[in-house]
């Protein structure tokens, strides 16, 4: 017996009888599943999918669009040095700053401590007739005084300082003419004018005593 596709199928042959199994179908054919409908797009599952419609544009990622691979975690951004040069740049300036306020203040103590600044202070009080302030730049154990030994105490100084100042005038001005240092003891030579006209040289004696320029000999005022 043949089988005729266009023939509708019936599980009864031509004599009423049942037949054992159905014919295979033709390859090619829509064949539903056992248990459901047909296929999701309706196409055998050995049949390729359908090219993509004309003008249609196809989507791809790429990983490097983000600069990571998947399966990566991302760099941590990396931490500016602009502060910390900032801080270092300051504190070198600190540090500068305090060296060459030291120096600056070991100069001007050079400058003001030196036996012609205690010379000038001396002179200064001598001029503004303040005795008492002229003897503390004195450190002497004997004054001798236009050739004449007097008291080297305060009074003793103040007095010959008075009758100077009353014979031949106040000082009107003075100037270092000469002064030489070596190590410890300095020779100042000092021209005196007073308001009489008089005017003489002065030669001091000074000692380096405790840090400080003392006048340890003088023979006139």
């Amino acid at each position: 017996m043949s089988y005729d596709p266009h023939q509708p199928y019936s599980s009864y042959g031509p004599e009423g009888r049942e037949e054992a199994t159905p014919p295979p179908p033709l390859r090619g054919d829509y064949e539903p599943t056992q248990y459901a409908g047909p296929t999701q797009y309706g196409l055998p599952y050995d049949t390729p999918p359908p090219p993509p419609p004309a003008g249609s544009v196809r989507v791809t990622v790429n990983s490097s669009q983000y600069g990571v691979q998947y399966g990566l975690p991302p760099q941590p951004p990396r931490r500016s040095l602009r502060w910390l040069w900032i801080t270092l740049a300051i504190v070198a300036g600190v540090v500068i700053l305090a060296c060459g306020s030291c120096v600056l203040v070991g100069v001007i103590a050079a400058l003001t401590v030196n036996p012609d600044s205690t010379v000038n202070d001396y002179y200064s009080a001598i001029q503004q007739q303040n005795y008492s302030e002229a003897y503390s730049y004195l450190e002497v154990d004997t004054l001798a005084i236009q050739g004449q030994q007097i008291s080297p105490t305060e009074s003793g100084f103040a007095l010959v300082a008075q009758v100077i100042d009353q014979q031949a005038g106040p000082v009107i001005s003075y100037s270092i003419t000469s002064s030489s240092t070596n190590g410890d003891t300095a020779t100042v030579v000092v021209h005196v004018t007073r308001s009489s006209g008089v005017a003489y040289d002065v030669h001091l004696q000074l000692t380096k005593i405790n840090s400080e320029w003392k006048i340890t000999q003088l023979d006139n005022i």
